[in-house]
């Protein structure tokens, strides 16, 4: 048996770039309590994927 395995970064935020072209030039966030993927523009603004600590 043959497995594959297929990593393509940022592959949620392509996604929905191709779905909706308005987000072409915006930060792009994915996820809800976690961010699941973020774009390159909203990592390099401080966005990290993973679970958002909350204040309490």
């Amino acid at each position: 048996m043959l497995i594959a395995c297929v990593h393509i970064p940022r592959f949620a935020v392509e996604a929905e770039r191709q779905r909706r072209r308005d987000l072409a030039t915006r930060l792009v966030l994915i996820g809800d309590a976690a961010v699941l993927d973020c774009s390159i523009g909203a990592e390099t603004s401080g966005v990290k994927r993973g679970p958002q600590a909350t204040s309490g």
